[in-house]
C-alpha cells in the first residue's frame, strides 16, 4: 500500500513490532478515509444532482459550487475509489460477475483498480473532500 512496504519477491518481508503497529495504523485509517469519502461522494450526488434547487438563487449556488470544486472532484475520480472500497473494504472481499458473487482474488479487479498508493495520494483526497466541503458550508452556512 505504501512505499515503505514494497519489496522484490526474493526478499524476505519483515517489520518491527513498531513498523508494525504503525502499517495498521496507517492501513486501517486509508481504509476509513476511501469508506468516508465515498459515503462523502454519495452524499453530495444525492443533495446536489438529484434534487431540484427549490429556488433560481439556489440553482445559482449549485452551478457556483460545482464549478468551483470541478478540480477537487477531478482529484476523487483519478482513482476508483469507489471500486475499490465495494471489493475490498466493505463487501468481504467479492465482486459481482453475472448475478453471482465471486471472490474478489479470482478475478483481475485488483490489478485494473486505481488505487492511491502513497501518503502525497491520500493527502491529495482527503484535501479535496476539505475543498469541496468548504465551499458549501460557505454558501449555505
Amino acid at each position: 500500500m505504501f512505499d515503505v512496504l514494497k519489496r522484490n519477491n526474493k526478499e524476505k518481508f519483515s517489520l518491527s513490532k513498531e513498523d508494525q503497529d504503525l502499517y495498521i495504523l496507517l492501513k486501517s485509517t486509508a481504509s476509513f478515509l476511501l469508506i468516508k469519502v465515498v459515503a462523502f461522494m454519495d452524499e453530495f450526488d444525492n443533495h446536489f444532482k438529484k434534487c431540484d434547487p427549490i429556488s433560481e438563487e439556489e440553482k445559482q449556488i449549485i452551478m457556483k459550487i460545482k464549478k468551483t470544486t470541478a478540480l477537487s472532484f477531478e482529484t476523487l475520480h483519478k482513482y476508483d475509489i469507489r471500486e475499490y472500497r465495494n471489493a475490498v473494504l466493505v463487501h468481504n472481499l467479492r465482486v459481482k460477475r453475472n448475478a453471482t458473487y465471486v471472490p474478489v482474488f479470482n478475478e483481475d479487479i485488483m490489478k485494473k483498480l486505481t488505487f492511491p498508493d502513497s501518503f502525497l495520494a491520500f493527502e491529495a483526497i482527503a484535501n479535496a473532500v476539505d475543498d469541496i466541503r468548504s465551499e458549501i458550508l460557505y454558501h449555505f452556512s
